[in-house]
C-alpha cells in the first residue's frame, strides 16, 4: 500500500500539484503586504491576533472554492480520468486489487489536502509574524487563547474534513461520468450544501456544517455528531468505490 501511495504522491509532484497549492496559499502572503503597505484592496475591522489572522485566510480560500474545485479535480482525474485514458488498466494488470488501489488513491489524494491545511497555516503564520505584526492591526498579544479563537481553529479542521468529503462523492461518480463532470457534480454538491447549512431546521446534520454556516453553533455534542456523520460518509462512499470498480469490465 506505502508504494502505491508514494507513486500516486510522485503522479502529482510531476503534474505540479504541489506548487499549485502552495500558490493557493500564498495569498496569506498578499494580504500582509497589503495590511503592511496600506493597500486599499485590503480591508480588516478591528485587530486580530494571528489565531484570527489564519483563520480568517483559511475561511477565505474555503469559501471562494477554488482549492475545493482543484481537489475534487485531482480525485477525480487519478480514478474516473485515469480510466478515460486506460491508465488505471495498466495499474490493475500490476496491482491485482483493485479496492487497494482505490484506497491508495483516496490516501494520496488527502494527503495532498492536509499538505495544503498545513501549508495555509504555515504561510499565514510567516505572514502574521513578518507582515502584519506591527502594524495598527495586530493585538498586543500575539496569542489569544479564548473560545472564539479555539471555535476557529475548529472550523478550520472541519473544513478540511470537508473537503475530503466532497472530494471522495468526486472520485466516486468519477469512476462512471470521468473527472470533468464529477468535478462539476461537486461543485454544484458544494452549492446545496452551503444552501442547507443556512436552514435552521436541517443545518447541524449537514457535514461540514461548522465550516459552511458563518454562525455555526460548536459545542461538544455538534463536534461528536459531525465527527460521526462525516466518518460514516467517508466509509460507505471508499466502500462503495470499491465495489464500483470491482465491478467494472476493464
Amino acid at each position: 500500500m506505502g508504494d502505491l501511495i508514494k507513486l500516486e504522491l510522485y503522479k502529482m509532484h510531476k503534474k505540479k500539484y504541489f506548487i499549485i497549492v502552495i500558490l493557493f496559499n500564498s495569498v496569506s502572503l498578499l494580504y500582509g503586504l497589503g495590511i503592511k503597505f496600506n493597500w486599499s484592496w485590503v480591508l480588516f475591522n478591528g485587530k486580530f491576533d494571528v489565531i484570527q489572522y489564519v483563520g480568517a485566510i483559511w475561511q477565505l480560500l474555503f469559501l471562494i472554492g477554488l482549492p475545493l474545485i482543484f481537489f475534487m479535480y485531482v480525485g477525480s482525474s487519478l480514478l474516473g480520468g485515469e480510466k478515460e485514458e486506460g491508465q488505471i488498466l495498466l495499474e490493475i494488470t500490476r496491482v491485482a486489487d483493485r479496492k487497494k488501489l482505490v484506497k491508495a488513491k483516496l490516501l494520496a489524494t488527502i494527503s495532498l489536502i492536509v499538505f495544503y491545511y498545513i501549508i495555509n497555516i504555515v504561510l499565514s503564520t510567516f505572514s502574521y509574524f513578518f507582515l502584519v505584526r506591527y502594524t495598527k492591526y495586530a493585538t498586543l498579544q500575539l496569542v489569544i487563547l479564548n473560545e472564539e479563537n479555539i471555535n476557529l481553529f475548529i472550523t478550520s479542521l472541519f473544513g478540511c474534513v470537508y473537503i475530503v468529503i466532497i472530494v471522495i462523492i468526486s472520485m466516486y461518480l468519477s469512476i462512471k461520468y470521468g473527472a470533468i463532470i464529477s468535478t462539476i457534480g461537486g461543485v454544484a454538491l458544494y452549492a446545496i450544501t452551503l444552501l442547507l447549512a443556512r436552514m435552521d431546521t436541517i443545518r447541524v446534520l449537514i457535514p461540514g456544517y461548522f465550516a459552511l454556516a458563518t454562525d455555526a453553533h460548536i459545542d461538544i455534542g455538534g463536534i461528536l455528531q459531525q465527527l460521526i456523520w462525516s466518518g460514516l460518509i467517508i466509509l460507505i462512499f471508499l466502500y462503495l468505490m470499491g465495489r464500483k470498480i470491482n465491478s467494472l469490465d476493464l
